[in-house]
């Protein structure tokens, strides 16, 4: 079903949820060949620390997935979402390729940090520029099963009936 979205037309929207350690990223990474455009995975919370702080642990990792993807050091970190999303945007439009583009955001939930308008910001990159585009398919999984669920599959607030495919992943291997 998730490799079957390279071949439909238009962008694609696609949502894996489940309990961490039961594959969501290496099925998806195993789908597309790891052959993605962009790939960043959101940063462990870490409570101890201020709001400010976490925004900024996911802000300079968010960059560094960028700088990976082959992204020149901008000029100036970006100071919010919109910013950071603007610069994903700037990046995938200046690719030479044909093709869909894969975006993969894996554990997606922990870049929201309160106060941060990660949310509205992300609601605006899809709704806005990878929805009117015909080669794009985003992917997005996360472990906060309740975040996905509330935020992503059962939105009723700008993601409402956005996301094209869903997937619960809930298989659990033995260990030896």
């Amino acid at each position: 079903m998730i490799k079957s979205t390279l071949e439909e037309n238009g962008s694609q929207f696609i949502a894996v949820y489940g309990r961490r350690r039961v594959g969501k990223t290496y099925l998806i990474e195993e789908c597309f060949n790891r052959s993605f455009a962009f790939h960043h995975s959101g940063v462990a919370p870490d409570y101890r620390k201020k709001l400010e702080q976490q925004f900024e642990a996911q802000m300079s990792s968010f960059i560094n997935s960028l700088k990976s993807s082959g992204v020149e050091d901008p000029n100036e970190l970006p100071t919010s979402w919109f910013d950071a999303f603007l610069l994903l945007e700037k990046y995938i439009e200046s690719s030479k390729e044909n093709d869909k583009k894969i975006i993969f955001i894996d554990e997606l939930a922990w870049m929201d940090v309160e106060g941060y308008d990660f949310y509205e910001a992300f609601s605006k990159f899809w709704n806005v520029w990878c929805f009117n585009r015909i080669d794009i398919i985003l992917v997005v999984a996360a472990s906060a099963t309740t975040w996905m669920l509330d935020n992503v599959i059962n939105n009723t607030g700008s993601l409402y009936n956005r996301v094209n495919h869903y997937s619960f992943r809930s298989i659990y291997f033995k260990r030896m």
